[in-house]
Order: structure tokens, then C-alpha cells, then sequence
């Protein structure tokens, strides 16, 4: 079984799109982590890429059409570590 860390900016945590995109990806993916719902608020991003690394599968959301900037300045250490998707691919492929 798949592990998922859904990856989305915090502008989103807590709001009705967090929680559908949740909600379907864990309707697939079980073992799906969210960091607002499963982890909370750290003080720096290292805690939540030593769960990147023990993820199987990084799903990315955007949110209006950008991905946030945490995300992207490490990208290339998550792409290094886990295969890489948008949430949107996850939806077309599983509707």
C-alpha cells in the first residue's frame, strides 16, 4: 500500500478544498498523511520532509494555478526522494 504526503499551501489548511482533496485522496490512498490534519504547525520544514521521505508518492495541490513556495524550494530534495504528481493528474485519472 501506497504512502501519500498531500502536499498544499496553508492558505488552503482548514477549508472546504483541503478537505475534499483529503477526503478523495484518502478514498484511494489510505495511508495519506496532511500536515495540517495528521502533523500541525512546526516551527521549520525538516519535520515534515523527514515524512516526505517516508512517503511513497508526494501529491502536490495548487492553489490558484501556483504551487506555495515551501514547496517549491524543495522540490528537487523531495523529487529526489519520492515520485512526484499534481492532485489535479490524481483526480483525472481515479473519476
Amino acid at each position: 500500500m501506497k504512502r501519500i504526503y498531500y502536499a498544499h499551501s496553508k492558505r488552503t489548511y482548514g477549508s472546504e478544498k483541503e478537505q475534499n482533496e483529503y477526503l478523495f485522496l484518502k478514498s484511494i490512498y489510505t495511508k495519506t498523511i496532511c500536515p495540517n490534519k495528521d502533523i500541525g504547525e512546526l516551527k521549520s520544514i525538516q519535520p515534515y520532509l523527514k515524512i516526505v521521505e517516508w512517503s511513497d508518492l508526494i501529491v502536490f495541490s495548487e492553489y490558484m494555478n501556483f504551487i506555495g513556495k515551501k514547496i517549491l524550494n524543495n522540490e528537487l530534495y523531495i523529487r529526489n526522494i519520492a515520485h512526484v504528481t499534481r492532485y489535479s493528474d490524481i483526480k483525472k485519472k481515479y473519476e
